[in-house]
């Protein structure tokens, strides 16, 4: 059995000082232990203790000022700020948050306005971590060499608008990534961030046999769209339609709205850069809408088994691989990428779980 099979990995937990450079010590008496990763969402740890030789380190232990490592086969794997601890009759729980915690408890300071010029969605994300969060105040979280722009040729941009102590940096980060096309993820103390639409790190292919759950085929006609309007509600609106034959084929019309309202912006009518960023933007958006959306459906949380070809340290969410089908009717093959993974080991051993999600229906690779 491999070092990285999904079943026989042991982990071991560490605090350090905030930063990561001071090492407290060993969290010892461990009984279980529970860490992830997600695609555009923070990330949780749990470890559980017992016994009294955890009171040597827990009891100088405080939330917020010491962070919570995690290593699995003696590679670190987890890196997050504690956020709670319990104390209990005879154990210890330590709760921890991935370092996007920091960005959540900062206000944006500084708003900005892109509507005359627009600016790269990377760029803009960029900014916000590093000038408005981790790099504002002489970088204490030692994040700023982690963060980790992947560019791609035809990166998303945006004109958006944001007022000043309208937001925190986490929320308009978590913003840019559900409506202005990037996604990120948080591993260890690098944060990765890129244009959905680009494949810049691929897995081995996915069989049934690699999961616990048997996946699914399924079509769904209500993701189907062949005219996309893009409009702040100011009356005026871009719009992109699908070519002929699937006006044909389908339905004259079949429409898919898009409020790209500002918050805290008055919503005046677009200038003519504006309306050809939502030309653009609602192009794209059609272009993966039709035809109706036929995906594998990997049920959420499945097991990873011994089978499975993925090294499990290295797994992050955002990356792509294909998924092969051949029953229930249909041959199936697509494009997926990680959402989450889930990691537990306990008395009874370990457990990988992962999420997956259908991939845009368009890729770049990254630039050369």
């Amino acid at each position: 059995m491999p070092s990285d099979s999904p079943i026989c990995a042991t982990h071991r937990a560490y605090v350090y000082q905030r930063g990561g450079t001071v090492l407290m010590g060993e969290l010892m008496g461990m009984i279980s232990c529970e860490w992830g990763r997600n695609r555009d969402d923070i990330s949780t740890a749990q470890v559980h203790l017992i016994g009294d030789e955890c009171c040597a380190l827990v009891v100088d232990v405080g939330t917020v000022i010491h962070e919570l490592h995690i290593y699995r086969n003696d590679e670190l794997v987890w890196i997050g700020v504690i956020t709670r601890l319990e104390f209990e009759w005879d154990g210890v729980d330590i709760y921890a948050e991935d370092l996007l915690w920091v960005p959540k408890r900062r206000v944006l300071e500084k708003g900005y306005d892109y509507r005359s010029t627009g600016i790269s969605v990377v760029t803009l994300f960029l900014g916000l971590a590093a000038y408005e969060c981790y790099g504002k105040y002489g970088d204490p979280w030692n994040m700023v060499p982690g963060l980790t722009a992947i560019d791609g040729p035809d990166d998303p941009i945006t004109h958006r608008v944001v007022n000043s102590f309208q937001t925190t940096v986490w929320a308009e980060m978590d913003k840019l990534a559900e409506d202005h096309g990037i996604d990120y993820t948080m591993v260890g103390r690098t944060l990765y961030f890129f244009d959905v639409h680009l494949k810049w790190l691929e897995y081995p292919t996915l069989l049934a046999d690699h999961v616990s759950s048997f996946p699914r085929i399924v079509e769904y006609g209500n993701s189907f769209a062949d005219r996309v309007f893009y409009t702040n509600g100011s009356g005026v609106a871009g719009s992109a339609t699908a070519p002929v034959p699937i006006l044909d084929t389908y339905s004259r019309y079949v429409d898919h709205l898009i409020s790209v309202n500002n918050e805290g912006a008055d919503n005046a009518p677009p200038s003519q850069a504006v309306l050809d960023n939502w030309i653009e933007n609602a192009q794209r958006t059609v272009e993966k809408m039709y035809p109706p959306a036929q995906s594998i459906v990997v049920p959420a949380n499945s097991t990873l088994m011994p089978s499975s070809p993925w090294v499990v340290n290295d797994l992050i969410p955002g990356a792509w691989f294909k998924v092969e089908m051949d029953r229930l009717c249909r041959e199936v093959d697509e494009w997926q990428r990680l959402h989450t993974m889930r990691v537990s080991e306990d008395a009874s051993g370990e457990k990988v779980q992962v999420t997956c999600i259908t991939a845009p229906s368009t890729f770049v690779l990254p630039v050369p």
